[in-house]
């Protein structure tokens, strides 16, 4: 237990003849005096801070037969520290202002050790261990009475726990909290604080209280006003803690020692002041195990010892936030949510570690546009995406191929009675890109002599299955056959389509790895990794379909299993068998987009792509 006191002692001079400075005493304790034009300002004892910690540790062991023992370990802490000066402004003259900070921690530990083999020269024996820790803290604005009774604790012992205005049950941290907070919902209950209207937080002095008698910063003395320098911080921690050994003497020169340790965690975190901390609430459980094998070999003068362990961590975190990069959109240059839809951590296959696939934005364009920005290094995407980025001058091109042949189709109902591009005549068809999608319905329908006056086109966001069931519309642009198709067929309304490259539009590459520019100048070796290792998973999932799926559904619970089963084993076939790409594909499709007026000028071929694979 300890305790800081400050004495602070002030010597202010007058010049003779002037007028006596004055200054207004804080309490009657302590005055000042005058003395031949000069006088000492002495203050009250006043405690910088104010800390006391408990602990009380208590051991239970019973020792039964040869060895065995059952040990129980119980273990209490408390801490508690009154705040009274924050980054320099005083709080102690401001009650408003005061906060103080609770720390609690308690462990129960549970040993077992029994031996299984009396024999010295053959000794077995099992170890095991269960225990629970818990942790809790939380710092806070002190009620009235709280900031009373702890104004001058007694030899600073503080043994009554703090009373918080804020405390869990009155501001509980929960997921909606965290919600609100990464979205920075105006009016929601993201802080304790209202955060719309700051003003009446704001401190004010109404004496003049510092060691010269002058007024002073309002910010570092203030009697009323507040609380403004209050900071809320909640840190909750619960942990389980399973582990074994096993201790066993294989002969007179070898000592075997293996077991393992699994650990589950619930963790919850909250921060904030007058303003919100990026990060500053999430609720996680993480969950980690090791394992471990070790022999101890005595050789008499020599003894040798080696081993083996593994640790492995999963922190559960996830990024449900991505920044908004278009400068036409609404929430530019905001964060905006999208669902996590892929924590796929993979072996490389090279040797280099494992190879992360990020989450997967809703809107098909953020990947490029992150990449573009600088702020990706890599992701997925489409061809006819990459020549229209890199037309309109951004930095953007491919590095490597996942889907070698178009899956996006024109896709309608059979019961339609839709036959030939030529029955679009009088119908209303979907789509979902408006500059691309169009330009590829216009070219599809001119293939059998329809203009874009025949027929009228809706624009159904990504919502091509639903519009076609509902009849919104008769048809959809850009639907991918292996999926949208798939997903009709689950629906028991069968659909059938019309295939790009039969009517007249060139063959190009579905999905491409794309990187930056400025990032490939100076991280070729690490696209090239890339690539490589992106072959050696395409051609794994060829080699051993079922196991390949199998790891994409356990990354991915959420999906409809049934949906993707399908859509895997139709796009099979088009999965990539090179990571050299054409560069007669690219320059068709380019010269194509040019005339369809996709893109108003030609890019250079040799800005679309490069081979980077060995």
């Amino acid at each position: 237990m300890r305790c800081r006191f400050v004495v602070s002692e002030f010597i202010m001079t007058t010049s003779p003849g002037s007028a006596p400075m004055r200054a207004a005493p804080l309490s009657r304790k302590r005055s000042w005096y005058e003395n031949q034009g000069a006088f000492a300002v002495k203050w009250p004892r006043t405690p910088s801070s104010a800390q006391s910690s408990y602990r009380l540790n208590t051991i239970l062991n019973w020792s039964y037969g040869t060895g065995s023992r059952l040990r129980a370990s119980p273990v209490f802490n408390q801490f508690q520290e009154r705040y009274l000066s924050l980054n320099g402004v005083l709080v102690l003259t401001n009650p408003l202002e005061a906060q103080g900070a609770t720390g609690r921690n308690a462990t129960y530990s549970l040993n077992w050790t029994q031996n299984l083999s009396r024999s010295s020269e053959r000794a077995l024996a099992l170890e095991v261990g269960l225990s629970y820790q818990q942790d809790r803290f939380i710092r806070s604005a002190l009620t009235r009475n709280s900031e009373a009774s702890t104004y001058a604790p007694f030899g600073g012992f503080m043994t009554k726990p703090f009373e918080f205005v804020f405390d869990r049950e009155a501001f509980p941290i929960d997921q909606a909290l965290v919600d609100f907070v990464r979205t920075n919902t105006p009016g929601s209950r993201r802080s304790p604080h209202d955060l719309e209207n700051l003003d009446q937080y704001t401190t004010r002095q109404r004496f003049r209280t510092n060691p010269y008698g002058l007024v002073s910063n309002p910010g570092s003395w203030s009697e009323t006003g507040g609380p403004n320098s209050v900071l809320h911080r909640v840190n909750d921690e619960d942990r389980w803690v399973a582990r074994a050994t096993l201790d066993w003497q294989v002969d007179r020169f070898n000592r075997v020692k293996f077991g393992g340790e699994y650990i589950d965690y619930s963790i919850t975190s909250y921060a904030s002041g007058l303003s919100l901390f990026p990060g500053g609430a999430y609720i996680q459980e993480p969950v980690g195990w090791n394992g471990f094998v070790q022999d101890r070999l005595d050789l008499g003068n020599i003894v040798v010892e080696g081993g083996l362990r593994i640790d492995y961590f999963n922190s559960k975190a996830e990024r449900p936030y991505a920044l908004d990069l278009d400068p036409q959109s609404e929430t530019f240059n905001q964060y905006v949510f999208y669902p996590r839809t892929s924590g796929y951590q993979g072996f490389s296959g090279q040797g280099s570690g494992p190879a992360d696939c990020a989450d997967r934005p809703a809107d098909p364009n953020d990947p490029l546009k992150l990449v573009a920005a600088g702020r990706a290094p890599f992701a997925i995407n489409y061809q006819p995406n990459v020549i229209i980025a890199r037309s309109q001058g951004l930095p953007v091109r491919a590095i490597g191929v996942l889907v070698e042949h178009p899956l996006s189709s024109l896709a309608f109902l059979k019961r339609s009675g839709i036959k030939t591009p030529a029955d679009l005549k009088g119908k209303r068809i979907g789509y979902s890109v408006q500059a691309l999608e169009l330009a590829l319905l216009h070219a599809l329908t001119a293939s059998r002599g329809l203009t874009p006056g025949d027929y009228t086109t809706v624009n159904v966001n990504f919502n091509l299955t639903s519009a076609l069931l509902s009849g919104q519309v008769d048809a959809v642009m850009g639907a991918f056959w292996n999926y949208e198709l798939a997903e009709l067929e689950l629906e028991g309304v069968p659909g059938d389509y019309f295939a790009l490259t039969d009517y007249g539009i060139p063959d190009y590459y579905e999905l491409v790895v794309i990187s930056n520019d400025r990032f490939l100048e100076r991280n070729k070796a690490t696209a090239r990794k890339l690539v490589t290792a992106l072959q050696a998973a395409v051609d794994f999932s060829r080699a051993q379909p079922e196991r390949a799926l199998a790891v994409y559904l356990k990354a991915n619970p959420e999906v409809r299993e049934e949906l993707d089963r399908r859509a895997f084993r139709l796009v099979m076939g088009q999965f990539a068998t090179t990571q050299t790409m054409s560069r007669k594909k690219w320059e068709t499709f380019a010269r194509f987009a040019h005339r369809q007026g996709i893109i108003a000028s030609l890019p250079d071929t040799d800005d679309l792509f490069i081979n980077v694979a060995p």
